[in-house]
């Protein structure tokens, strides 16, 4: 395992789609939230941003913008900030929630609204937010497959929490893809695969066929997390998925009072699944 500083307060960590950067919102030291930017080869952090309240970082597909949203402020609310400028920070007026992620034509987000629900809001402000996710309870953790396809979230809508997938509009179709509840939808690069987090805190994996409505899915487990995994909030979820799908990066508790703690390289995990099968 490897590790990496991140923030102490349990937000996700977000790999960029040729998994070389992972981008996490940390504490400062005056207690402000700001967006930081480590190369993992090198292990080099840099702040993005500084210190305004600026939580869930959200990659672009091309891994060239980072989406997150401010908390505080004359300008809270989402912003797009450009890593080759970051001086180049688009403000965008309407968008006031969390952002979880990207169409791939880098078009649209997903907006985890504070009513409950999601929206994909159009980044040109060309039209009203769409809404999608579940029609009851509480949709959130929204993710949008990498063909641009479907959208995996997590909703209550059962009584607990489970993962769907959601053809993307102007389809409304949604498809229940986990059995004994879930949180946390991460996609393969391929979009064939889902991986979300049971209760017992177990890493799944679900085959996503084209045609999911009428096809049957099984979840199966690929390994154990470690107690220190946490917390799985309502926010964002403590891992991320490198795009091989071979390797996990995954945020560790630390004992109270330590600012930063480390995100851990879950590696062989496979070797872990075929002793169990």
């Amino acid at each position: 395992m490897d590790s990496l500083p991140a923030d102490a307060s349990g937000m996700s960590p977000q790999i960029s789609l040729d998994g070389s950067l992972v981008a996490v919102s940390r504490i400062g030291a005056s207690g402000g939230r700001s967006i930081w930017v480590t190369e993992l080869a090198r292990k080099s952090p840099s702040p993005i941003t500084f210190g305004r309240g600026d939580v869930s970082p959200v990659w672009s597909p091309r891994g060239k913008r980072l989406a997150f949203l401010r908390l505080a402020g004359k300008e809270a609310g989402v912003h797009i900030v450009d890593m080759t400028d970051a001086s180049k920070d688009q403000f965008l007026k309407g968008a006031v929630d969390l952002p979880t992620s990207w169409s791939p034509d880098e078009e649209y987000l997903v907006l985890e609204l504070r009513t409950g629900g999601m929206t994909l809001f159009a980044l040109d402000g060309s039209q009203k937010p769409i809404p999608v996710g579940s029609r009851k309870g509480r949709s959130r953790q929204g993710k949008i497959s990498p063909d641009g396809k479907f959208i995996a979230f997590t909703s209550n809508e059962s009584g607990r929490d489970e993962i769907y997938v959601q053809a993307m509009p102007p389809a409304t179709v949604y498809k229940k893809v986990s059995i004994n509840g879930g949180s946390s939808p991460r996609w393969s690069h391929d979009s064939k695969e889902l991986f979300f987090v049971s209760p017992d805190a177990e890493m799944m994996a679900v085959d996503i066929t084209p045609d999911l409505v009428n096809s049957p899915v099984m979840p199966h487990r690929l390994f154990q997390l470690p107690k220190e995994v946490g917390p799985f909030d309502v926010l964002a979820a403590p891992f991320d998925v490198r795009p091989d799908g071979q390797q996990f990066l995954v945020f560790m508790r630390t004992q109270r009072g330590t600012q930063d703690a480390p995100i851990t390289v879950v590696l062989n995990w496979w070797a872990e699944l075929r002793q169990e099968q």
